[in-house]
């Protein structure tokens, strides 16, 4: 997994972005006293170490999945206690990760400026289009005002998918947010200190992204994505800029904190990700290689409970407090949950 709030983001959209954004350029919010079922979110930026997330038990008589469940946006900076995490993977006989497309960018300056070029245009506007004339005028409106409170260079003729993209990454530098934290890489070193692990790999997608693909691929994935599921992920960006930065602040705070009670109750936001995730769904056969990344993980975690003692495994938190999410499956198929 590369960043998990970007589970699924596959295909063209994460080749471009990864040569034209910098790597936290990618999802923010924003506004001061959010507030949700009468509950006042006061400002939290969470600075130093702290207890540390949660994890799920998941077993079956002896066997046990631990499931570690990551956030993003995290605040920068921020040190989370991973004794638990270790002491977790040290005795695992297992690890579940899912492997999404490894983005090359090309080291050859020539090709590296031919694809720098490909990718802006493929961020454009069919036709020469402008974002004004592709969006209602009232989110345009909306759209410049943040604008310029984030500045978004160069935005006049993108896409909406890639300026809702470009003033998110923005406005979480801005608010001291990020969604480059190294919570994967703690993880990584920590598996690596386990030589005895065995890693199991669900692959999602092709192994590799790069300027061929690009070149091949990028005009017909794009004409593929649904301008309609363009402006609701574009829509629903500008809402999450500007409502819910506090909410963000308050549940990297309640994840850091161990406090999973406290990120259930504060649901009632944007919901930016799902939004613009269906810009990815309707791209090609994407929805379909989704559900079968979904159906592979849930074997590879079964086999994986019947055949060791102790089994680790990373997923968005989104997948263990959802209604539909893998938890639940798990649950469904009648193994024991112990929530933190």
């Amino acid at each position: 997994m590369r960043t998990t709030r970007k589970w699924y983001a596959v295909c063209l959209i994460g080749t471009v972005a990864a040569i034209l954004l910098p790597p936290s350029a990618l999802m923010a919010q924003v506004q001061p006293e959010a507030t949700t079922s009468n509950r006042k979110i006061e400002e939290i930026i969470v600075y130093g170490r702290q207890p540390g997330p949660p994890m799920w038990k998941v077993s079956r008589g002896e066997h046990v999945l631990w499931l570690f469940g990551v956030l993003l946006p995290l605040p920068e900076n921020m040190q989370w206690e991973s004794d638990k995490v270790a002491a977790v993977i040290a005795q695992s006989q297992e690890y579940l990760s899912i492997k999404m497309p490894e983005q090359r960018i090309p080291l050859n300056p020539f090709k590296l400026v031919r694809a720098y070029r490909l990718a802006v245009s493929l961020t454009m506007n069919p036709g020469g289009a402008t974002l004004a004339d592709v969006v209602p005028e009232n989110m345009y409106a909306r759209f410049a005002a943040l604008q310029a409170q984030y500045p978004v260079r160069d935005f006049e003729k993108m896409r909406p998918y890639f300026a809702a993209e470009a003033l998110h990454g923005n406005a979480v530098r801005a608010n001291h947010l990020t969604n480059d934290s190294d919570v994967e890489k703690r993880i990584e070193r920590l598996i690596c200190q386990n030589g005895a692990i065995k890693k199991t790999e669900i692959h999602f997608g092709p192994d590799y992204l790069d300027y061929e693909f690009l070149k091949s691929e990028g005009d017909r994935l794009l004409d593929d994505a649904s301008s309609t599921e363009e402006l609701v992920c574009f829509e629903a960006s500008l809402a999450s800029i500007e409502t819910d930065v506090e909410g963000m602040k308050y549940r990297a705070d309640a994840w850091a904190r161990g406090y999973v009670d406290e990120i259930r109750y504060y649901q009632e936001y944007p919901d930016q990700y799902g939004a613009c995730l269906q810009v990815f769904k309707s791209i090609g056969d994407v929805q379909a290689l989704m559900q079968q990344t979904d159906a592979e993980w849930m074997v590879a975690a079964e086999r994986a409970l019947a055949n060791n003692v102790s089994t680790f495994a990373l997923l968005p938190m989104d997948q263990l407090i959802k209604p539909d999410g893998l938890l639940e499956q798990l649950r469904v198929r009648g193994f024991a949950i112990v929530e933190p």
